[in-house]
């Protein structure tokens, strides 16, 4: 393995939960009493959110399939949809991030930088903004339109004048748009297939802070992320300073025969698909805590972004029983180091590349 892919000293463990298996749908296995055509439950998918957040797990992600109703039929219904939950889910939240998956290529930069800082000023300075195939130029300009939001002055307050007909009226003063706590936006890129392909690797190398990877096996995760340290490197960025995490589909059981045996039953489920090109572990807590372990110590991630087979009970499980035991190692944190997404994913310098023209 190159020196590149192995870090250099031991490093923390990085975790997240993608939620979006929260989103509104038609009756489903994956939650307690579902319903026909049942609309998104803020109630529950806050709750796991304060699951995730006692384990101090870093992320919850909403991605581009996750929907707040089940009607949306227009050409651009829910698109937005990802960062009103992420908002409603983290506000209730203290620590954990906000991480919503918004296209830049269907509604315009200055709307969606909006959106992303409207999250961030209503959780805190917890919003992150997840992208997949992007152009390069596209989110560049979404970074500099949120760059132009976080750093305009502060609006006037009280009553505007206005003169109309020789008549001076007094008006209140225009309600100012949000205004983002956080002065960059933590970005997530998700590399579709496995490793990415050319273009993906150029968008992650030039503005990503976190990267999410597809792997089934440590070799094929090692080779991922090999690639995106190379890619940040040849965008005059520093390697170390982007966090690589790779899917990882759990099941967890008391042992690994009723795990496997339940991951079987799923997998028979017509109603459930088990991503086939992600990292799978079905097994006890100590089994999904020794491969955390095993792939951050031989250089292959930094990280997972946990997807539940089953809501609520994997993440609970997963939560109570295995990240106690990865913090058992010392490598995985206890508590929230920062009040925002920046200060606890230690964002300390900003993107060079993010704010240079297309």
């Amino acid at each position: 393995m190159s020196s590149s892919t192995r870090p250099l000293r031991r490093r923390s463990i990085h975790l997240g939960v993608d939620l979006s298996a929260t989103t509104a749908r038609p009756a489903v296995w994956r939650t307690y009493d579902s319903r026909p055509a049942r609309e998104f439950d803020r109630e529950a998918a806050s709750r796991l959110a304060r699951v995730a957040a006692h384990g101090a797990l870093d992320l919850v992600l909403l991605g581009p399939e996750f929907r707040l109703g089940t009607s949306r039929d227009t050409p651009l219904g829910g698109v937005l949809d990802p960062a009103v939950g992420a908002c409603r889910i983290a506000r209730e939240v203290p620590g954990i991030g906000a991480v919503a998956h918004l296209d830049p290529g269907r509604i315009e930069p200055e709307h969606v930088a909006q959106a992303l800082a409207a999250v961030d000023e209503h959780t805190g300075g917890r919003a992150g903004w997840q992208v997949t195939d992007a152009p390069l130029a596209e989110v560049r300009a979404v970074l500099r339109a949120w760059d132009a939001i976080s750093s305009a002055p502060e609006p006037a307050e009280g009553e505007q004048y206005v003169t109309r007909d020789g008549v001076r009226f007094a008006v209140r003063a225009a309600r100012p748009g949000a205004r983002p706590v956080q002065s960059r936006l933590p970005v997530v890129v998700a590399l579709p297939g496995a490793g990415g392909d050319d273009g993906a690797l150029e968008l992650a190398g030039h503005v990503a802070d976190v990267v999410r990877v597809r792997a089934r096996t440590l070799e094929e995760a090692a080779v991922a992320r090999e690639r995106v340290r190379l890619a940040v490197a040849e965008a005059g960025r520093e390697p170390d300073a982007v966090r690589v995490l790779v899917d990882l589909f759990a099941v967890v059981g008391p042992d690994q025969a009723s795990a496997q045996a339940r991951l079987d039953l799923l997998r028979r489920l017509e109603d459930e698909e088990v991503d086939e090109g992600s990292l799978v572990v079905a097994g006890s807590p100590v089994a999904l805590a020794v491969t955390i372990q095993d792939w951050v110590d031989a250089g292959a991630a930094d990280g997972f972004v946990v997807r539940p087979a089953s809501l609520p009970s994997d993440l609970e499980a997963f939560v109570a029983a295995v990240v106690p035991v990865v913090q058992g190692s010392g490598d995985l944190r206890t508590g929230y180091p920062g009040a925002t997404l920046g200060a606890t994913r230690r964002l300390t310098r900003r993107r060079e590349a993010a704010v240079v023209g297309a």
